[in-house]
């Protein structure tokens, strides 16, 4: 007995060594073929933080565990996440191991997963990462082949993520906190499954609308499932959507490419409070306490086959019949309401659906609410049989439904019907279809904390026909601004069923817009600083619009801009923003705006104006505009007024600001007199020249004409009077703040009162001097260099014959010296050049890296916002800081290598000016 104890003791020891060293032993080998397997089968990145393999708490079998699993996009998708997976283990057959052919999964567990799926308008997803049959290396199950196969029997979800982003349909989902379990054995041809999924809130959004806002979804089913014909019968199901509940029996079938439908549904209960709680604003307050009456009825069937030209004949039916509802602590209830919906398809063609409401029905207070509608044939030729006819007193609903926070007066009375078919509106035989109403809106108000002040429309008419709705009226106020519009819409009813474009045309007139006010900027124009300003956002123009606006406001304030008397044409049309000649009085001036908008390409916003300016005061603008402090920061040290001509076109940012690299523009630039003050740089010049009042001077009289391309400025030659000097002025300014600007002066030399000889030591005193400056650097360092200009004025009369004689006596010796003057002038020209491109380098280098400090600045910023929010949230924040800082330093880069190419071109025309110096 004694020896049967020992070695039952040496086999649990020898069991106990194998559950602990086993999984080392195999943990490379599975770790290898995992991320060999994965990624040799898809079009993706995939990889993994790690892989854990134990054998104690899952044995017989071994529990696998991936760690921070990542699937990130190629191609058209580059650096976007598909998936993130926080945890994922698999259970593997223990047998399959030592087998070591392949590995037998038998159950998945999925812990916080993230699924981002993104569909293109032109059909492209980032989901279909499967690379085609011929590229794949295909397991041979004959052979040793390292892969894995699929023996599965519980699959499990836990608090998962998934955003589901259509651009082909305009169709967003978003599922957050999803918990799904089923159990069944995959390894039969045929097995039940049992099938538990939870859903803590869903959303669906199609073509702009919400149908689903923070929807609990519960869902229990057993399905029969046969896994070679991919048929399956559901036995006993629920669906819960808030308190609606749905239970359905049936069969969904794929043979092959086709979908088959055979599905009978209803709601086991018939309390009209289940229907309510679909509504969002209705079942997020208080619904618990809600009190109704009345009983609904909800059923339908689904059969055939659905694919690309074929869909399954529907029978779906609602019925409610005199239903109310109220809250306790509310004094009024919504009453009488009935509701007749019938849905159907025979089946085949989607043009044989008809969508019919009967009846729609509720009293309001006293305020009744009618409507009907039927929709035939929506494919070919939609027909519309519909009559609305509303009364509300917006005062009394808000004793009826919970608005926290808001408050509504005012009378709505409308009434409208519609007959006919949408050809009849398509070909414009409007008198073959019939459409007539009216819309009157008295004494409105509202306030919300969605408003950034209360919303008065003290008048709202409208008049309906077929051909257009005529706006006869409309007063409005949000805050201090005010608004009167007056006009049309056309092609009205397409654009509502079947999203074509709206056509308006109308006017505006206004006393006052406060943009500061409507967009919640609390500072005033005069206090608010240009750190303080509110960053703006991407503005959208919606595509499906085509609005002519004639305008007329008399005041409109925007951050610090204040502008009067702004008339013009503005239209909207296919995502972009048009003024023609959109006059305004602003900064003491005037401007004459013609040009677009284009927000088609919301990621890459442009803007291509012309814009004529009057007198407009220089320093205002720059504190009013950041571009003009971006690109001239000069300006912040210049009084008086300026005009131009100015051509600008630019990528916008998101934050609309120009994208500096893409800015093309050209034009002129004028201006009676402008006083330079408080310049580093022309001081810099007056202490070099012992003139103080080149320290400060004013540019009289001048016109200047520039051209920018590629974020490059370039200042053409023209001529002014700097501090009562004629000047020649002109020179370049780049994308890394680098200056080089020329200004040459002719100065009397009586101006230098003595001091000539100690700023240009050994000149012989004329009439004039010629005095070259040259300012280089950057615009945050400026520098100033000054010399004799070849074509000198001082030597003239006595002068000139003087230097003749002398040499003449002393031309032998100037020989001599030729060569050696030209070698010092070149190494001089050479080296100046050197300093500058240097320089230029160096501007560079600390422009990339403020560039890449403030990006990890706003990535920290994101993620550190995102820290106690969710996970979907906490993952998007990362992705947006990864992208900025990847953008950032790509535009770093950018900074660093034109610099470089400037400075290569400074060198070359360094050395072509060297070779062709002479004495």
């Amino acid at each position: 007995m004694k020896r049967f104890f020992k070695i039952l003791f040496v086999v649990v020891l020898i069991l106990l060594a194998l559950l602990i060293f086993l999984p080392m032993v195999f943990q490379s080998k599975i770790e290898e073929t995992a991320k060999t397997e994965l990624n040799k089968a898809v079009a993706a990145k995939i990889d993994f933080k790690d892989v854990k393999l134990s054998l104690i708490s899952s044995f017989p079998d071994f529990k696998f565990e991936i760690n921070d699993l990542s699937v990130v996009g190629v191609g058209d998708f580059e650096n976007d996440t598909l998936a993130f997976i926080h945890k994922l283990q698999l259970k593997l057959d223990l047998f399959s191991v030592f087998g070591g052919d392949e590995f037998a999964i038998k159950s998945i567990v999925v812990d916080d997963p993230l699924v981002f799926v993104k569909i293109l308008k032109d059909g492209k997803a980032n989901y279909d990462i499967a690379l085609p049959s011929d590229e794949v290396e295909l397991a041979d199950t004959t052979a040793s082949s390292g892969g894995m196969v699929i023996k599965l029997k519980d699959f499990q979800i836990n608090r998962g993520h998934i955003v589901y982003d259509d651009y082909s349909y305009d169709m967003l989902m978003v599922i957050q906190g999803l918990d799904m379990q089923f159990e069944g054995d995959l390894t039969e041809a045929s097995t039940k499954l049992d099938l538990v999924t939870k859903i803590a809130s869903f959303d669906f959004d199609y073509e702009g609308m919400r149908y689903m806002n923070s929807a609990a979804v519960d869902f229990k089913g057993i399905i029969d499932a046969n896994l070679e014909t991919f048929v399956f019968n559901f036995l006993e199901n629920e669906l819960l959507i808030n308190q609606f509940p749905i239970k359905f029996t049936g069969m969904f079938g794929m043979p092959g490419n086709d979908y088959d439908l055979d599905l009978a549904f209803s709601s086991p209960k018939t309390d009209f409070k289940h229907l309510l709680s679909l509504i969002p604003a209705l079942y997020m307050n208080d619904f618990k306490d809600m009190k109704t009456i009345g009983e609904m009825s909800f059923k339908g069937t689904v059969k055939g086959i659905y694919n690309d030209n074929l869909i399954p004949g529907f029978n779906i039916n609602l019925l409610v019949d005199k239903a109310l509802f109220k809250y306790p602590d509310l004094p009024r209830s919504a009453e009488n309401i009935s509701i007749d919906l019938q849905l159907t398809n025979p089946g085949g063609d989607p043009d044989f659906t008809e969508i019919w409401l009967k009846k729609f029905h509720v009293d309001l207070g006293t305020n009744p609410v009618d409507m009907t509608f039927k929709i035939k044939n929506p494919v070919s030729d939609m027909h519309i049989n519909g009559q609305v006819d509303a009364k509300v007193d917006f005062a009394g609903m808000t004793d009826i439904v919970p608005m926290e926070g808001y408050t509504m007066k005012g009378m709505l009375d409308a009434s409208l019907k519609m007959l006919g078919n949408m050809s009849a509106i398509e070909e414009e035989r409007y008198s073959d279809f019939a459409a007539s109403g009216r819309l009157d809106l008295d004494g409105f108000e509202m306030s919300s904390p969605d408003f950034p002040a209360p919303l008065v429309i003290s008048k709202a008419a409208m008049s309906f026909s077929p051909a257009s709705i005529d706006l006869s009226q409309f007063d409005a106020r949000l805050g201090s601004s005010n608004f009167q519009l007056s006009g049309k819409f056309e092609n009205y009813i397409s654009y509502v069923f079947k999203d074509e474009t709206l056509i308006g045309s109308l006017d505006l007139k206004s006393t006052l817009i406060n943009l500061n006010e409507l967009m919640g900027i609390e500072e005033s124009p005069e206090t608010t600083t240009a750190e303080e300003s509110t960053p703006m956002e991407v503005v959208e123009i919606p595509k499906n619009i085509d609005f002519t606006f004639t305008a007329a406001i008399e005041k409109l304030i925007y951050d610090k801009l204040l502008i009067d008397q702004m008339n013009g044409m503005i239209t909207m049309k296919d995502g972009r923003m048009s003024m023609d000649k959109l006059g305004m009085d602003m900064l003491g001036g005037n401007m004459l705006l013609t040009g677009y908008y284009d927000s088609k390409d919301i990621t890459k916003p442009e803007v291509d104006f012309q814009m004529k300016i009057t007198d407009i005061a220089i320093d205002k603008s720059y504190e009013t505009f950041q571009t003009i402090e971006k690109l001239t920061p000069l300006a912040k040290n210049c009084r008086g007024n300026i005009s131009a001509d100015i051509k600008l076109k630019s990528l916008l940012d998101q934050q609309m600001n120009p994208v500096m690299s893409s800015i093309n523009s050209s034009g002129s630039l004028s201006s009676k007199q402008i006083s330079i003050v408080d310049s580093k740089a022309f001081k810099t010049l007056g202490d070099k020249l012992k003139m103080e009042k080149l320290s400060e001077p004013s540019l009289n009289d001048f016109k200047a004409s520039y051209e920018m391309k590629d974020g490059i400025l370039e200042v053409k030659p023209f001529v002014a009077k700097v501090a009562g000097q004629k000047a020649t002025i002109s020179g370049t300014q780049g994308i890394d703040r680098s200056i080089d600007y020329k200004m040459a002066l002719d100065i009397p030399t009586a101006s230098f009162a003595g001091s000539l000889n100690s700023v240009f030591p050994g000149q012989v005193m004329g009439d004039f001097m010629n005095v070259n400056v040259l300012f280089t650097g950057s615009l945050d360092d400026p520098k100033v260099g000054v010399g004799l200009g070849s074509d000198n004025k001082s030597l003239v009369g006595a002068a000139k014959d003087k230097v003749k004689e002398e040499v003449g006596k002393k031309v032998d010796e100037a020989k001599e010296k030729v060569n050696e003057e030209i070698q010092k002038k070149k190494e001089k020209i050479l080296k100046d050049a050197q300093q500058k491109a240097d320089a230029m380098k160096e501007a560079a280098r600390k422009s990339a890296e403020k560039i890449r400090a403030e990006a990890d600045k706003k990535a920290k910023e994101l993620t550190d916002a995102a820290k106690n929010k969710n996970a979907i949230e906490k993952k998007l924040a990362q992705t947006a800081a990864e992208k900025l800082r990847k953008e950032a330093d790509e535009k770093a880069k950018k900074v660093v290598s034109e610099a470089d190419k400037q400075a290569d071109e400074i060198m070359k025309k360094a050395k072509e000016e060297a070779d062709k110096v002479v004495v």
